[in-house]
């Protein structure tokens, strides 16, 4: 709104816009009504990690974006890093390290794609790997997709982790206008 307070309300034209730029942006097909406007972000983390993830500890790859690295604690769960080396000529998810994390007790992966700070774009084949991961322990992902439109020419293009088959059930992206949309 006028006042800088999102209308809550699910759908809506901010739906509809959003629906329309990911299906022109993507070929991503979404359904206006599953939009649902939140203050930012990190707020949008944080309230689908409060509404939909169980209270266990959740896996963030590192490095990763600071105010996103004390979400974990604000939200009464354990933090436990996925490190990935930052100078790796691919910097890539390591999924036998995230299976085991997941086999550990971890409930919910916040996964950053495009990937800020590495700067990558996932393809299809390791967001499978991640999903198939995911699954075989029940667990959630948070898809913060904020940079999604920023994907530079050359690179590979952006794939939407709700656009897989097999994520709806278990998945939330968050996205924002705020940087390209």
């Amino acid at each position: 709104g006028l006042t800088g307070y999102p209308d809550f309300d699910e759908g809506g034209p901010l739906g509809q816009a959003y629906a329309g730029f990911a299906a022109r942006q993507f070929g991503h097909e979404v359904d206006p009504r599953w939009v649902i406007p939140t203050a930012d972000v990190t707020a949008g983390v944080r309230l689908a990690l409060d509404v939909l993830s169980d209270p266990g500890p959740m896996v963030i790859p590192i490095p990763g974006y600071p105010p996103q690295l004390a979400i974990a604690e604000i939200t009464g769960r354990a933090r436990v890093d996925l490190v990935v080396d930052p100078d790796a000529a691919r910097a890539e998810i390591d999924l036998d390290a995230l299976d085991r994390l997941f086999a550990a007790g971890a409930r919910t992966l916040l996964l950053t794609q495009p990937h800020n700070p590495w700067g990558r774009v996932f393809t299809r084949a390791e967001l499978e790997g991640v999903r198939d991961v995911v699954r075989r322990h029940g667990a959630r992902v948070i898809s913060d997709e904020i940079h999604a439109p920023l994907v530079l020419a050359g690179s590979s293009p952006h794939v939407p982790y709700l656009s897989l088959d097999g994520t709806a059930d278990h998945a939330v992206a968050v996205v924002a206008s705020s940087k390209a949309f």
